[in-house]
């Protein structure tokens, strides 16, 4: 048994919504969270690519849009300091 996480209720391991509230309790998605390396690469360079990824994933793939946001706000510091420099 599990607890759902938006009212508490115990329910079954095997519900995909919460029987009293109705809130969705398991991701029916079979793609793993997992950081993607291409993807981090593109937002690096592409920053507004990245930032605009984060948004889109932030509630599915919470770990892969943190990942793809941290490299667009590098890419973007690093575009900053390049264009102060030169």
């Amino acid at each position: 048994m599990m607890y759902c996480e938006n009212c508490g209720t115990e329910i079954s391991k095997e519900a995909y919504v919460c029987p009293k509230c109705g809130v969705k309790v398991k991701n029916d998605n079979t793609s793993e969270d997992t950081p993607n390396i291409g993807l981090n690469i593109l937002s690096l360079f592409f920053p507004l690519v990245g930032i605009i990824l984060y948004f889109t994933w932030k509630k599915d793939t919470p770990k892969k849009a943190k990942g793809v946001l941290t490299f667009a706000l590098i890419g973007w510091a690093i575009n900053i300091i390049l264009t102060i420099l030169f």
